[in-house]
């Protein structure tokens, strides 16, 4: 039996503006609810996947968008994954039939999500009222359902470290009494954003070094120029004094100089990605012209990007693994990835599978055995090539 994904038909047959007002004020993906309005015409799979991308704030005109109705659910249901929607809500329901309402019910029941299916009639049609009677359905009317909303609603706001945030200025202490100076000098909240990215690298440095056969200078070297790729120079600090930590329990003491290990790891020719940019990706309802997009957008090569497996992105999409450098992922464009590797489980991929696939006609497991073939360099740059043409984004300057 599927999971419970707490699902609501909610009754407005007065259907007044203000509850279509009050409902387009609910809609927030960066609070994790995710508005669908059903159009007129919604009652096939292809214009209800065309409501669900827009409400994702997917232009559903950009290439990739799905050449058949099921390719393009299959993005939709990987975006809400990626996205992690906490609140489904879906207005004027009543227009889908029970198929498209089972639909929906699976899509909550993956990304374990709340269903809210507002339909402005007073009387459900027989073929709902049975789709209310078989699944667990609570039903309401619209008052009450406002009252929840407003005893449940907070204002959207970005995580810790999110958005356009800064990342907390740090001390310049030494890394054997770094973390500590942080919890007393920073408000609770900015030590959390400073203490979970200390955490993460002390962790996955141990992971590093627990895989190198050797450890020579220059592959520490590397290793740490690779923590420097991205974020304020408090952010490169922080990261840095984790993986110093992580050496020091290792066995090893690592003196770091800052503006020598720049320049000794090329860090001129390194990239960031900005908000924009990765708005910008977040367009495309495939996700896998987004995920290119923004690793290539980070300096990662051609052949490092198409040679990539599941296993080098991890799966909060925080830090992805390529030609032996860790690429720290801004906390807002890790919906990103999040969202192609679920593609990729719908297909069926495990960690052992390459990262970027090329399409084809089983490209989904539903269909069939899912693609199999790399990407490939052409196939990548053709992406960033449309991209760019498509955004503006110059993404092929190193390719």
């Amino acid at each position: 039996m599927l999971p419970d994904p707490r699902i609501h038909v909610v009754f407005e047959p007065s259907d007044r503006a203000e509850s279509e007002q009050l409902l387009r004020s609910l809609g927030d993906l960066r609070a994790g609810r995710l508005l669908v309005q059903v159009s007129a015409d919604g009652r096939n799979l292809e214009w209800l996947a065309k409501d669900v991308a827009i409400g994702l704030g997917k232009d559903v005109d950009l290439s990739g968008s799905g050449r058949n109705a099921q390719e393009s659910w299959e993005r939709v249901m990987a975006w809400v994954a990626g996205e992690r929607v906490e609140h489904i809500l879906v207005s004027r329901a009543h227009h889908l039939d029970r198929h498209r309402w089972e639909l929906l019910i699976e899509l909550a029941s993956l990304s374990g999500s709340s269903l809210w299916l507002v339909v402005q009639v007073g009387v459900l049609n027989r073929n709902l009222r049975e789709t209310v009677r078989d699944w667990p359905c609570r039903s309401l009317g619209f008052d009450e359902f406002v009252a929840l909303q407003r005893a449940a609603y907070l204002p959207s706001q970005a995580p810790p470290g999110t958005g356009g945030a800064a990342f907390p200025t740090v001390p310049d202490d030494d890394f054997t009494s770094f973390r500590s100076s942080c919890r007393g000098l920073l408000a609770p909240a900015a030590f959390a954003v400073v203490d979970g990215v200390f955490l993460q690298v002390r962790s996955q440095t141990g992971d590093w070094l627990r895989a190198q056969p050797s450890r020579d200078e220059e592959g520490i070297a590397g290793y740490l120029g690779g923590l420097l790729r991205a974020g304020s120079i408090h952010e490169q600090v922080t990261r840095l004094r984790g993986a110093q930590t992580a050496f020091f329990w290792a066995g090893f003491k690592v003196r770091v100089d800052i503006e020598r290990l720049t320049a000794v790891s090329g860090m001129d020719t390194q990239r960031e990605i900005d908000e924009s940019a990765a708005r910008k990706l977040r367009l495309y309802l495939h996700p896998t012209y987004a995920a290119v997009g923004l690793i290539a957008a980070m300096g990662v090569g051609p052949h490092q990007l198409v040679a990539a497996t599941m296993a080098d992105v991890d799966e909060d999409g925080s830090t992805v693994r390529m030609g032996g450098h860790f690429h720290s992922i801004p906390v807002f464009a890790r919906d990103i990835l999040r969202a192609h590797l679920a593609q990729r489980w719908l297909q069926g991929a495990g960690d052992d599978n390459i990262l970027f696939v090329a399409p084809g006609r089983t490209e989904f497991a539903r269909q069939g055995p899912y693609s199999t073939a790399p990407l490939g360099w052409r196939g990548a740059k053709h992406r960033l090539r449309m991209i760019t043409q498509e955004t503006g984004l110059a993404l092929t300057s190193y390719w």
